[in-house]
């Protein structure tokens, strides 16, 4: 039963007696327990409350449907899984949540072991197209073709799978319902996909999850779904500023800087207090230069090969400065996989995508 059967149920008197049935036997409120330590995982997870609380807010059709499945079926075998579907569902755009109640042989009890590629369609509403991190880092770090894109300001640079015979392109015409699947429309797919990688910030947040737990217990909790003022803020690694004092200086744009600034491989929560006493003119190698921060930011050894290259000596005259960008790019490009591999291996995706 989606929230729109609810809404229209609601006024039956009979459907009426029997919620309240529920409510008094105290079988709501157990069903409810359940599917929250299904989702917050503590014991090997430990997802932040705040992310549980928003998928509740902002996909009730998703929490209603595990609602139900739970009362057919009781306490899920596999968390994991559990959060793969309910995250890749409600991250990754499946636009139409109520198709799960169309189909009653959901509620099975091998639901949340079945594969997610069944709702990855043609469709506008379905699923948005996934990729596996492994095609990902091939395409974007094994050569610097991805580079020489952006840096040139190509106008395929969003569109970069143009060899029929490339890895994402042979994943991406298995999910299609159209076995002649074009490099245009397979390229359409994979930016809707891609732009979810560098914008979705929930995505940043389970990166960073040990920080959240650590730092904001007192507000990270599902005690209540309204809104609060949240106690972190994120962070441009590379300062927003600089880009912005070099453009008004050289009265000119940056494309490529403009590209990737403002996406989740160059933010981090940080703490209201922590970024108040940084200042701007601290570079991303002495913003991170701190293991601990570091290890906060979700900052892998990998990415700070990158960050701790841009100092501030190379401050005035990076945007000119090819080796800079470079780093800058590869930096910022790294993170973003690594944000999206994280989650992709904790939630045991490459099993769900089977």
């Amino acid at each position: 039963m989606s929230i729109r059967d609810f809404q229209i149920k609601i006024k039956n008197d009979l459907f009426v007696s029997k919620l309240n049935e529920l409510v008094s036997q105290g079988i709501i409120k157990d069903i409810i327990q359940v599917a929250k330590d299904a989702l917050l995982n503590e014991d090997v997870i430990d997802v932040p409350p705040v992310l549980v609380k928003d998928l509740i807010k902002k996909s009730p059709d998703l929490f209603l449907f595990l609602l139900s499945w739970i009362r057919n079926n009781g306490r899920p075998r596999n968390s994991a899984h559990v959060l793969g579907k309910m995250f890749v569902f409600s991250w990754f755009k499946l636009k139409k949540a109520s198709v799960l109640f169309e189909n009653k042989e959901n509620l099975n009890s091998m639901f949340w072991e079945e594969s997610i590629k069944k709702y990855i369609t043609n469709d506008v509403n379905s699923l948005r197209w996934l990729v596996s991190p492994k095609y990902l880092r091939e395409l974007y770090l094994s050569t610097e073709k991805m580079w020489d894109a952006f840096y040139s300001n190509l106008p395929n640079k969003w569109h970069p799978l143009n060899d029929d015979k490339s890895k994402i392109y042979l994943q991406y015409q298995s999910f299609s319902e159209n076995s002649s699947l074009s490099l245009e429309q397979a390229n359409i797919y994979f930016e809707y996909f891609f732009t979810i990688l560098r914008s979705e910030r929930r995505l940043l947040y389970f990166s960073q999850r040990r920080y959240l737990n650590d730092k904001f217990k007192d507000y990270n909790s599902l005690d209540g779904l309204e809104d609060t003022n949240r106690p972190w803020d994120i962070d441009h690694i590379y300062p927003k500023s600089w880009k912005n004092n070099y453009e008004r200086h050289h009265k000119v744009k940056q494309p490529f800087i403009n590209d990737w600034i403002g996406t989740n491989g160059n933010f981090r929560a940080i703490s209201l207090t922590d970024n108040r006493s940084e200042n701007n003119l601290l570079s991303p190698g002495e913003r991170l230069d701190s293991p601990v921060a570091r290890e906060q930011a979700f900052i892998t050894d990998k990415q700070w090969s990158y960050w701790s290259k841009l100092d501030k000596a190379t401050r005035k005259v990076y945007m000119d400065n090819a080796e800079g960008n470079k780093n800058f790019f590869y930096a910022i490009v790294t993170r973003i996989l690594d944000i999206y591999e994280e989650f992709w291996n904790t939630l045991q995706l490459d099993k769900l995508m089977d």
